[in-house]
């Protein structure tokens, strides 16, 4: 990861292999980034590649304990939830695919600009009835309106309805 500047704008851009995977190490640095940006005016963040962030570093976190899965997903929700609370305009281009992780990461932006190709964009964990970390479903709540959130009572699960 780097970050350029811009005058006044902060330029905060994700390298982390070619899908921009998050890891560990990945908000480490994001988190070290933000700190950086007190004298910003505004910021910009993006990925590289034809990847914004594909979501999480399945593979890297496949092996972890319970205990050490459970420390890494309260870390992810304090840098989300820290991006989502910055007191400057944080603009998401979003250069490509925006999946699971890489989605929640975009939507903490006040707003979100998409390159003109093809991408995917999604929670998937919401068609897996996977649910999400509180500060997460939270700083969802915030940016998207009421009506398509239900409560899952069968699962205990926030999930976005889909209109028919």
């Amino acid at each position: 990861m780097r970050i350029e500047r811009n005058g006044p704008v902060a330029l905060l851009r994700m390298e982390n292999g070619k899908a921009n995977a998050i890891s560990a190490s990945l908000l480490e640095r994001l988190d070290g980034m933000i700190s950086q940006l007190a004298d910003a005016r505004a910021a910009v963040i993006t990925g590289q590649g034809s990847a914004f962030s594909a979501g999480l570093d399945l593979p890297a976190l496949a092996d972890l304990d319970r205990q050490t899965m459970r420390g890494f997903i309260h870390r992810f929700s304090a840098v989300v939830l820290r991006i989502f609370e910055l007191p400057i305009p944080l603009v998401a281009a979003v250069n490509g695919h925006a999946v699971a992780g890489g989605c929640v990461l975009a939507l903490q932006a006040d707003v979100r600009i998409g390159a003109d190709r093809d991408a995917r964009i999604g929670l998937n964990e919401t068609q897996l009835g996977i649910g999400l970390p509180v500060a997460v479903v939270e700083t969802l709540r915030w940016q998207v309106p009421a009506p398509p959130w239900r409560r899952s009572r069968s699962r205990g699960v926030w999930s976005r309805r889909a209109k028919r």
